[in-house]
């Protein structure tokens, strides 16, 4: 069974179409494959011509997919999903269409994919999204919504690892607000930097108020008082976004780290600027809550400063700040004033009672 024949049986459609298309034998390997399937996963025909076809699957979904493959006499063309892996590493979610056929006596699978990597990458972002949304209204401890939003950006875009600084009411340094997979040694070192273009990826951009991109620590300048800390830790890459309120302040920094140098891709910063905008909320929306509480108290102390807490009746201070403003009103108006009072007898018992 060779290309020459498959066209010359089925049509040259099989391998000039713009889709990938594969050739798989009986036994499970790759006979032939158009010039969109080599291209898809990073290859030369040549590389993977004769290879197990389910080599260009993740490890997982093929072990939990391989039941699913249809038997040489069933000519049903069965449907499924599964990740391919680029020959980078990189994953591709694929919806797989295959079907048996028969050239010569002998079987062989005819085999499309279909790139579902956009679809499913707007899936999983909306999924967290909707996850963090959830505990924003739930009013959820910020530090546990900024830790699930850290943990978004690790499942969404591996092997990045994420971190969130938190600027102060100064807006002078940041502070770590959540980092769920950075070593703590270097959380501990990198905390309480301060904001400026030569403090690393967080510090320039919060500085600059836009996202910094610093695709070899090593050789970046803004990365030359911490590229050693860094290395270290086995961090060679560093993007970071700044977390701005609706006012346009800073409110800290969300970034991602890799163990290899590497510049971004559309996708990475449709997910940066997505949850930049989710933590940007919670840090808006604590804020808001803080502010409430902390008026509420000073109305609770200002109430209870002219209120008797047990009665809810004006006190001494209350009645001589009232009798001070219509004392200065009688003197501007020129007129005749008097103070009555209601002598309540027994109020000693009235007060033990409650």
């Amino acid at each position: 069974m060779d290309k020459q024949s498959i066209m010359t049986h089925y049509g040259a459609l099989y391998f000039f179409m713009p889709a990938v298309q594969w050739v798989v034998t009986e036994h499970g390997v790759i006979a032939d494959m158009n010039d969109y399937a080599g291209a898809s996963l990073g290859y030369d025909r040549i590389e993977l011509i004769g290879a197990p076809f389910q080599t260009i699957f993740h490890p997982d979904d093929w072990a939990s997919l391989a039941h699913l493959l249809p038997q040489p006499t069933d000519e049903t063309v069965r449907t499924f999903t599964a990740r391919t892996v680029h020959k980078t590493g990189k994953l591709c979610a694929v919806r797989v269409h295959m079907r048996w056929k028969t050239l010569n006596d002998t079987p062989f699978l005819l085999i499309s994919c279909s790139d579902m990597t956009a679809e499913t990458h707007a899936e999983r972002l909306l999924a967290e999204q909707t996850h963090i949304l959830k505990q924003i209204i739930k009013h959820e401890p910020l530090d546990a919504i900024l830790t699930s939003i850290a943990k978004a950006a690790e499942a969404l875009r591996p092997p990045a690892v994420c971190s969130i600084l938190v600027a102060d009411d100064d807006g002078r340094r940041l502070y770590h607000g959540a980092a769920p997979s950075l070593p703590s040694a270097y959380i501990e070192a990198m905390n309480g930097i301060e904001i400026g273009p030569q403090s690393g990826s967080c510090g320039a951009a919060a500085y600059q108020k836009e996202i910094v991109i610093a695709s070899s620590v090593a050789n970046d300048p803004r990365w030359a008082s911490y590229a050693q800390l860094a290395l270290a830790h086995g961090l060679r890459a560093c993007w970071s976004m700044p977390i701005l309120s609706s006012f346009g302040h800073v409110l800290g920094t969300l970034a991602f780290y890799y163990p290899t140098e590497r510049e971004p891709e559309p996708e990475d910063m449709e997910i940066m600027s997505a949850l930049s905008s989710l933590a940007s909320l919670a840090m808006e929306h604590e804020g808001t809550r803080k502010a409430l509480e902390e008026n509420r108290r000073l109305y609770d102390s200002l109430f209870h400063y002219h209120y008797d807490e047990l009665t809810g009746l004006p006190n001494r201070r209350r009645f001589l700040q009232l009798a001070k403003a219509m004392l200065s009103k009688l003197k501007e108006t020129k007129q005749h004033g008097a103070i009555l009072y209601i002598d309540l007898d027994g109020f000693q018992y009235i007060n033990d009672c409650r």
